[in-house]
């Protein structure tokens, strides 16, 4: 299910964000989990990246040429994809103090630039804790 390289659709990826040729950044295309090089895939990511699959379904190139032009489309496919990697974080751990870090790393990271900076932190922390108990 995770294969060490590139998706087929990398370059058009690329082309409109280019921060996802950085190291770590991880992709759902056709069934499979793309990490290029040699990047853990803890299971948070899995079920990130699974929430990808599942809503891509056999459409994956429709999917991501949707996700690249619409930016609103992107926000909400990720925050779906973010409340599950939270929801997978916090059945796995118990500690309320790594369950606030963890929040907040993931909330940052869904504000962050890659996706094109379309939330604040403090309005990701809201939404992944709106669905956070949510499935």
């Amino acid at each position: 299910m995770v294969l060490r390289e590139r998706p087929p659709n990398f370059d058009k990826i690329f082309a409109a964000f280019p921060g996802a040729g950085s190291p770590g950044v991880i992709f759902a295309y056709g069934g499979f989990i793309f990490a290029p090089g040699d990047v853990a895939v803890p299971p948070e990511i899995v079920a990130h990246e699974r929430v990808h699959l599942e809503r891509q379904g056999y459409e994956q190139d429709a999917w991501w040429d949707r996700y690249i032009a619409d930016p609103q489309f992107r926000l909400d496919e990720e925050i779906v994809a973010h409340r599950a990697e939270y929801r997978e974080f916090a059945r796995r751990h118990g500690n309320p103090t790594r369950r606030t870090i963890a929040l907040q790393e993931i909330a940052a990271k869904l504000a962050a630039p890659l996706y094109g900076g379309l939330i604040s932190v403090a309005d990701a922390r809201q939404e992944i804790l709106k669905g956070a108990k949510e499935r």
